[in-house]
């Protein structure tokens, strides 16, 4: 087998066809959070999804959420409304039972409105900027083309709202080049065990969508990607005046410590403001 740009989703597609890969996930649904429960506490995945969902706010849209893993890690408090999606429906039915638990039910704590769709992750039906914060977590490994899903979270996302990544893809670091073998070589019966291309290279399909990154973290061999992004550059240039202002008054205010002094006129309105080392008139 030729294992050249197997990591890419072009070839991936003449490998293995996207049915088989929804009819694993199928065949997976009511077993899938038994079987992978020790590798994420291994990896400490729990850690990764809680910090990256307490960004969640507002109108959280989460995509390829497939048994729900994330449900029980989002902060109630900063939630209006959770809209849930997934393709597949045996793995929607397990989200289904978890929101009836975590949220629907809770009559002590707040409840989390929600809605679940079935829905392709490359053409989401809700309009154009829709919500505050759009989610992925180890969904885009399965999709059949990942940079449509990335541009279509773009799409949906308000201009000042956050993308939120949680992936696993090649690695980075001294051990790259031997792990990343490893994933390209078992990658086609993984792909066929469990519906996952695990040897993708999320930093560049991030890149292809022309996400802007704000924040971005690799664990486990660099093979775990936590990823923040921008839908443009707007939301970057708008906050950075009020950064610069910030911090420039902190300088001058702890560093500096400049005394003031105001002059009043007669009518006592402040007319001079001076500091002990420069004087304005």
């Amino acid at each position: 087998m030729d294992l050249h740009d197997i990591h890419q989703p072009s070839k991936q597609k003449s490998l293995i066809k996207d049915s088989q890969i929804h009819l694993q996930f199928s065949n997976l649904a009511k077993t899938y959070d038994n079987q992978v429960d020790w590798d994420e506490m291994m990896m400490r995945l729990g850690k990764r999804r809680k910090d990256l969902l307490n960004r969640a706010k507002g109108r959280v849209l989460e995509i390829s959420c497939g048994t729900g893993r994330n449900l029980k890690y989002y902060n109630k408090e900063n939630i209006e409304k959770l809209y849930l999606s997934d393709n597949n429906k045996e793995m929607l039915s397990k989200t289904w039972e978890k929101c009836e638990s975590l949220f629907n039910k809770d009559i002590n704590n707040k409840v989390i409105d929600n809605e679940i769709h079935v829905m392709e992750n490359d053409d989401l039906k809700f309009s154009d900027n829709s919500f505050d914060s759009v989610v992925d977590t180890f969904g885009l490994c399965s999709c059949k083309d990942p940079v449509v899903t990335l541009k279509e979270m773009k799409r949906v996302c308000k201009k000042d709202g956050e993308i939120l990544l949680l992936e696993h893809g090649r690695a980075n670091g001294f051990f790259k080049e031997f792990i990343d073998k490893i994933l390209d070589k078992s990658s086609i019966d993984h792909a066929t065990d469990w519906g996952c291309w695990w040897n993708r290279d999320i930093e560049n399909l991030v890149k292809e969508a022309g996400l802007i990154v704000k924040e971005y973290h690799r664990y486990n061999f660099g093979t775990t990607y936590y990823i923040v992004c921008s839908k443009d550059w707007i939301t970057i240039i708008s906050v950075t005046p009020v950064v610069i202002w910030l911090t420039y008054g902190m300088y001058e205010r702890f560093y500096l410590k400049k005394p003031r002094q105001v002059l009043y006129d007669e009518n006592g309105d402040p007319v001079i403001v001076m500091t002990a080392k420069h004087k304005r008139s």
